[in-house]
C-alpha cells in the first residue's frame, strides 16, 4: 500500500509538484515587482529536499515565468544540483 507521505509514489510525486506548484506562484509574485531579485535557499539539516526545491523552482522559473535564472550550488564537497539536470560535473573543490 502506498502512502501519501511517500515521495517516491505517484501520490506522492504528484503532491510535490503541486507544492512546487504553489511556492513558485508565491515566489514569482514576490519578484516581479522590482529587478535583479535572489533567492536563497537554505537549512543546515541534511535531506530537507533544498536542492530538489532549488532545481524545481529553476525549472518553474525559467520555463513557466520565463525569468533568466541562475542556479548555483554552493555545497563545496558534494554539490548536487547538477544531478538534477542530468549533467556531469566537471569541477571539483580544488
Amino acid at each position: 500500500m502506498t502512502s501519501i507521505k511517500d515521495p517516491h509514489s505517484s501520490i506522492g510525486q504528484f503532491i510535490q509538484l503541486a507544492e512546487l506548484k504553489r511556492i513558485a506562484a508565491y515566489v514569482e509574485n514576490a519578484m516581479t515587482n522590482g529587478t535583479n531579485k535572489r533567492l536563497v535557499i537554505t537549512s543546515p539539516n541534511k535531506g530537507e529536499g533544498k536542492t530538489m526545491l532549488a532545481a524545481g523552482l529553476a525549472v518553474q522559473a525559467a520555463g513557466t515565468f520565463s525569468f533568466k535564472v541562475l542556479a548555483v550550488d554552493l555545497h563545496w564537497r558534494a554539490p548536487s544540483l547538477h544531478t538534477y539536470f542530468q549533467k556531469e560535473q566537471n569541477f571539483d573543490d580544488s
